[in-house]
């Protein structure tokens, strides 16, 4: 199985909590595909949102823990499509 999400566009709202640390939300679209050992493409988009904390390590170098759903949607073949990662 092949996974491109061919795009994602969203809005960041990040809050400022004091120190090196700043939560943020995010919520926006994304267009997602998904080809399969079977000849079979599917391709659906949604509504995507997620949330995620920066971490400054340095003035110039942050690190962010993230978890966002990228589209939860019906496809073609009846079932339902959900795409979600978590990253760092």
């Amino acid at each position: 199985m092949d996974l491109e999400i061919n795009q994602l566009v969203s809005v960041l709202g990040k809050f400022s909590v004091g120190g090196s640390v700043s939560p943020y939300l995010l919520v926006g679209f994304s267009d997602v595909e998904i080809e399969t050992n079977f000849p079979q493409t599917e391709s659906f988009d949604g509504a995507s949102f997620g949330v995620g904390i920066d971490f400054e390590v340095s003035e110039n170098t942050s690190l962010a823990l993230e978890a966002i759903q990228y589209a939860d949607s019906d496809i073609a073949t009846g079932g339902k499509g959900k795409v979600s990662a978590i990253s760092m």
